[in-house]
């Protein structure tokens, strides 16, 4: 939720989209809930691997059911900007999604870690 949380806000501020109260709740709502349940629920070792699942699984669903034109969750086309690194969507694709596996497995250590250090775990 952080990682892409903070790519939603990037987009809102790149594109000047401010006005869509719905995405501002359901972003900000649901990062809020997973940060408390991070520190209440013990995390697993292999939380990462599950979230990575829910990431793919949201790519696939936001190509299956959302307008091309709105590229939600960058599943359609390289976000602006990013065209002048990568040639064509499939690296950009690549690269966001280990990207997003990396970030997802540095996080699940750094909590376990800081659970572990809080006698939670």
């Amino acid at each position: 939720m952080i990682l892409g949380l903070s790519l939603w806000f990037l987009n809102v501020m790149v594109n000047n989209t401010f006005g869509d109260a719905i995405s501002y709740i359901t972003h900000f709502s649901f990062a809020c809930a997973a940060v408390y349940l991070f520190f209440r629920i013990p995390v697993g070792r292999y939380l990462w691997l599950g979230c990575f699942c829910w990431y793919i699984l949201t790519q696939v669903l936001s190509r299956l059911f959302t307008p091309p034109a709105e590229n939600i969750n960058l599943a359609f086309s390289i976000w602006p900007g990013w065209d002048i690194v990568f040639s064509n969507f499939l690296t950009f694709w690549c690269f966001m999604t280990f990207s997003c596996l990396g970030f997802l497995f540095v996080m699940n250590k750094i909590i376990l870690r800081l659970q572990r250090a809080r006698g939670f775990v």
